[in-house]
């Protein structure tokens, strides 16, 4: 960490301490019984069958990450899919892209992450107030991309209650692994029936630093990959991102009215070898010019997003019965563009509106739930040489119902869901797609003894194909291989669509024990997911043997087959010293996900398994953490994939809470990756070249009033 990060961070808390009044109280653990905002029924976790995880509190502050992935990798059952710093895709149960729905405040980011594995979400992790993690099929309430879970992040950048007083907190944050710093503050207030919210927040880091080589051995044969390699640290990885919210409300005794407006904006590099074909042609063009080729800083490739974001929320009370009528309404206008050098290249669009109407209701103290429709249109494009999708409209729309039963212990839940799922591109109509998929879902949660749950679920949830499963280097008009594709340079491979493919279905069973109350709690999920036509990319070849081009660029095209994913997370916590103000916890968790195609090969970048150990100790106003995950080697290989080596992660983390007027100020310290281990995930399409950051250190504090 710069001597310049580290004084401003030390400045920022003289400051905000001096300026804070006096004596608030703290509790350092988290509440065990949250609400779960994203079942829509606002249930406790011990109401619902749904496999949630809520990640708030001091939980969320110290997992908080510059990305959605890293966020919430830590957490069992889930995992990251990284490409570079400036990317960090959530995996859930070893589906993620297209399959793993990111909300916001339960609404679509409406960004073009799904698209290409080197595009991050436009949700910025920094100003969640909460994170709710659905494990497993959550198309009812959610639809086509939630077949393999959901991460709702969630704020109060529309106030939902009357605010007396002025109320807030800023946040600033430094790290030594990449010489990083970040500054989140938050404001709210209020008047009567009205209330207010601001928000803003602005990040940025240097290359980070890595255990040895960047590029992996391995990749080293080709002599290009060889000048491009780094030892110490990762080229082109540094990043910078700021973002700013209003919003207000007008709340009244049944009904509120509110909205809010966000811009943000991302830059991020991506690493070498990340688009390698480019950097060799680029390289080519130069030696024929008679050039002599040097890489410089200019000649990597970064990313630079932005997005404006308007949203509207109608919440109303009807009666005693329709207690809870919401209209959400999200406008989006988003864009990035790679810029090769000082030069832009490809520009992707997606500008996009989404409307979401839901009705809670309860028909008597022991039968509720939720009926809701949901309405979805967008434009996305691509433009630029590298644009291998068409310019396509994508519309949606879907009805579904959420019913809850309580026969006095036992739970009983049960749903169903119907979407239309549409495709139009704008050069022609001749390719156009329309699926109408259905989902149902069955679940019971009942007690096993006066404090342990066991859980059953089944469920049936259907995906229609994603624009770039159907159109990657298809001609809108012909419906026919492009006779000159492009390239998709993230992932080094020529890839071709279906224009033809049928929906993808999901019959999973849920089964768990869970216990939530007590010195000691735990819960344990084991799951089977059996697909029908499940959607992969699968190399055919190269250019050259397919006679496509003279290039020996690798092929592969999108196709559907029979799929099994099996697999469980756990996590089980017990207290081990308990006297007077010590306290001492150790928490146990694993998860394991195995996927296999119906024609015995693997499904790609699957993640490995992970045993994890964490001490939890608690003295006064001190809090200490010390944990382990170690992480398995992953042998389980799909076509052109290799071996990826295990690897454990040593962590140590500690706050001290100091009451300071009716105020708090959170002074926080943690030390990642302590013995400096090369980190290469196996869910990463560049973990020969991008590995994980090494040892480092990151301190910060936190006001909050």
């Amino acid at each position: 960490m710069s001597t310049y990060s580290m004084s401003k961070i030390l400045f920022t808390t003289l400051v905000t301490t001096s300026a804070a009044s006096v004596n608030a109280q703290h509790e350092h653990s988290d509440h065990l019984e949250e609400i779960i905002v994203t079942s829509s029924q606002n249930k406790s976790r011990a109401e619902t069958a749904l496999p949630v995880t809520i990640l708030s509190g001091e939980s969320l502050r110290k997992s908080a990450s510059s990305t959605i992935g890293d966020t919430i990798k830590s957490e069992p059952g889930v995992n990251s899919s990284t490409f570079g710093t400036g990317v960090g895709q959530p995996i859930i149960r070893g589906l993620a892209g297209n399959r793993v729905s990111v909300l916001e405040n339960s609404l679509s980011t409406l960004d073009a992450s799904g698209a290409s594995p080197d595009h991050a979400s436009a949700v910025e992790p920094l100003i969640a107030e909460r994170i709710e993690i659905v494990k497993g099929p959550a198309t009812l309430l959610y639809g086509n991309n939630a077949i393999g879970g959901v991460v709702n992040v969630i704020d109060s950048r529309i106030p939902g209650e009357r605010i007396e007083s002025l109320t807030g907190a800023v946040e600033v944050r430094g790290t030594s692994v990449d010489d990083g710093s970040a500054v989140v503050g938050k404001l709210q207030g209020g008047k009567g029936q009205f209330a207010w919210h601001l928000d803003g927040m602005q990040r940025s880091s240097d290359d980070m630093d890595v255990p040895g080589d960047a590029i992996a051995e391995g990749a080293l044969d080709d002599d290009e990959f060889e000048e491009q390699n780094t030892n110490g640290f990762l080229a082109n990885s540094d990043t910078e991102a700021d973002s700013y919210t209003i919003g207000g409300s007008w709340i009244g005794e049944d009904t509120v009215i509110g909205f809010s407006f966000n811009e943000s904006n991302n830059e991020y590099g991506l690493p070498p070898g990340a688009h390698a074909h480019e950097h060799e042609e680029h390289e080519e063009e130069e030696e024929e010019e008679g050039e002599e080729h040097h890489e410089e800083e200019g000649e990597f490739v970064r990313i630079d997003l932005e997005q404006r974001r308007t949203d509207f929320k109608l919440q109303h009370r009807l009666n005693d019965t329709f207690n809870n009528l919401t209209l959400l309404v999200r406008k989006s206008d988003y864009q990035h563009i790679e810029l090769e050098g000082v030069e832009e290249g490809t520009r992707f669009i997606n500008d996009g509106i989404e409307t979401r109407f839901t009705a809670n209701h309860a028909f008597s103290g022991d039968w509720n739930g939720i009926w809701g429709i949901e309405y979805k249109n967008s434009e996305f494009s691509a433009v630029g040489e590298e644009a291998f999708i068409p310019a396509t409209d994508v519309e949606s729309y879907g009805i579904f119902a959420l019913e809850t039963i309580n026969f006095d212990t036992t739970i009983v839940e049960f749903g169903l869901r119907a979407d239309h799922f549409a495709l139009s591109p704008q050069a022609s109509s001749a390719c156009s797609a329309s699926d109408t998929s259905v989902s149902a879902s069955a679940s019971i949660i009942a007690p096993l003894t006066d404090d342990i749950k066991w859980l059953v679920g089944f469920s049936h949830a259907q995906r229609a194909g994603s624009i770039e499963e159907r159109y990657s280097n298809i001609d809108p008009v012909t419906c026919m291989r492009l006779e000159n594709p492009v390239e998709h340079l993230a992932t080094a491979r020529i890839e071709f669509g279906d224009a033809d493919l049928g929906n993808e279905s999901s019959n999973n069973i849920e089964l768990g024990l869970l216990k939530t109350i007590g010195v000691w709690q735990f819960e344990v999920n084991a799951f089977y997911n059996q697909f029908d036509d499940y959607i992969y990319l699968e190399d055919i070849g190269t250019a050259d043997e397919l006679l496509i081009s003279d290039e020996e660029i690798i092929v592969s095209e999108y196709k559907q087959a029979d799929a099994d994913f099996y697999g469980f997370e756990g996590q089980a916590t017990a207290p081990l010293f308990d006297h007077g103000d010590h306290h001492l916890d150790i928490t146990l968790l694993a998860d394991w996900v195995y996927a296999e195609l119906d024609n015995g090969e693997y499904v790609s970048r699957l993640p490995p398994a992970s045993v994890g150990l964490t001490f939890d100790y608690i003295f006064s106003n001190w809090s200490m953490q010390l944990s382990s995950r170690w992480h398995s080697e992953q042998d389980k290989l799909a076509v052109n994939e290799t071996k990826t080596d295990g690897y454990t992660l040593v962590d140590l983390s500690m706050d001290y809470h100091l009451p300071v007027g009716s105020s708090e100020l959170l002074l926080f310290f943690a030390a990642n990756n302590l013995t400096d281990e090369e980190v290469r995930d196996h869910t990463s399409f560049l973990k020969d070249f991008a590995p994980g950051p090494g040892r480092g250190y990151s301190l910060g504090a936190r006001l909050s009033f």
